[in-house]
């Protein structure tokens, strides 16, 4: 199935961009507080979301870490977020914390416009 090219651009597909989307709209929307991965997994309706310390605990495959297919796409949009700068991410004590970032995403995930 085809993706849009600003999907391409950002190396991701549709089912990614929604929870791009959904998480940016939860800390644009807390701009005064910062969240760690489980508070935003939860908050974002996975309930049963593991408690790890940091994206780079998943990211590193340890067996005992046992993803489903929506956590691992919150995870991996969590991720992209941080590297195209639209959210920032704090080690406090231990834990990684999430925030907006530099950039909002309309800025990087623009609708495409029709070429007249």
């Amino acid at each position: 199935m085809p993706i849009a090219r600003r999907q391409f651009e950002a190396g991701i597909d549709a089912k990614t961009e929604e929870w791009m989307r959904a998480i940016y709209q939860h800390l644009d929307s807390n701009t005064n507080l910062a969240f760690s991965l489980q508070e935003l997994g939860r908050a974002l309706g996975l309930s049963g979301f593991p408690d790890y310390r940091n994206p780079v605990e998943v990211a590193l495959a340890d067996p005992r870490i046992r993803l489903n297919e929506e956590e691992q796409r919150f995870v991996f949009a969590l991720v992209r977020l941080v590297e195209l700068g639209v959210a920032s991410e704090r080690d406090v004590a231990g834990v990684a914390y999430y925030a907006t970032g530099r950039y909002a995403l309309p800025e990087i995930l623009e609708p495409e416009s029709k070429a007249s």
